[in-house]
């Protein structure tokens, strides 16, 4: 007994689906740019830098502060 296979599916190229997207072209007329809206160029919001260092300094010595306190405590 021989198994037969079904023959390969043939299309018609003129057959095959097609979407066709609109482009809507869209400016904001009301956009108004400043500091607060700058792009990178990858399209990531760029933030304001902040310099902490002074408060990390103060951070620091108020954490060395409390660790003396606790210690003279016990």
């Amino acid at each position: 007994m021989e198994i037969r296979k079904a023959p390969p599916l043939v299309r018609d190229p003129a057959d095959e689906p097609q979407i066709d997207t609109p482009v809507i072209d869209i400016q904001d007329l009301e956009h108004q740019p400043g500091s607060h809206s700058r792009m990178n160029s990858a399209g990531v919001e760029v933030l304001p830098q902040m310099n902490l260092s002074r408060e990390n300094e103060n951070a620091s010595s108020a954490i060395e502060a409390l660790e003396r306190l606790l210690k003279e405590s016990v």
